[in-house]
């Protein structure tokens, strides 16, 4: 069953994370034991800290534990941060972990943009407040066209590019 996690929609994970059915932390180690089955072929995931992702999920279980207000994808595996006043230089905190500098609030950019790996950013949804989300796919070495075709397809299945937030508007 555990697999099987990996293949639910979003919106079924949140729910049920919400309802207590699921944990993030088992939704996590559902996540891992995934990636890890896969990753040698795929290739996906270039930088893991199934560590850190771990202790996220705890913390995300004991905020729920606590009665805190929980974001719309609370306690799911998921793409740093919502836009930023432009007023602030760099992220200053991630899921409780904090960036000291800009460069460390880099670091999932430049960790893949080092090993020669293609990445893209595509919208993937929006913030309670409409601003835009995006997710970054990252392909094999040197594999361009590859990013592109599958950024393109992601596109074209959730047309959310077509989407304005109204602070665009």
């Amino acid at each position: 069953m555990d697999g099987e996690l990996c293949f639910l929609p979003a919106t079924e994970l949140a729910q049920r994370i919400r309802r207590k059915d699921l944990s993030a932390r088992e939704l996590m180690q559902a996540t891992l034991v995934q990636i890890e089955r896969l990753n040698p072929r795929l290739n996906a995931i270039v930088t893991l800290r199934a560590e850190q992702a771990m202790a996220q999920a705890a913390a995300a279980d004991e905020k729920q534990a606590k009665g805190e207000a929980l974001a719309p994808l609370h306690g799911l595996p998921v793409n740093q941060v919502p836009p930023f006043d432009v007023n602030q230089p760099y992220v200053t905190e991630i899921n409780g972990v904090t960036m000291g500098t800009y460069i460390d609030w880099m670091k999932s950019c430049y960790f893949i943009t080092v090993t020669g790996h293609p990445a893209i950013s595509v919208p993937c949804g929006f913030t309670p407040e409409g601003l835009p989300v995006g997710v970054q796919i990252v392909g094999r070495h040197q594999d361009d066209f590859g990013v592109l075709q599958l950024a393109y397809a992601f596109e074209q299945a959730t047309q959310l590019w077509k989407r304005r937030p109204a602070i665009a508007l």
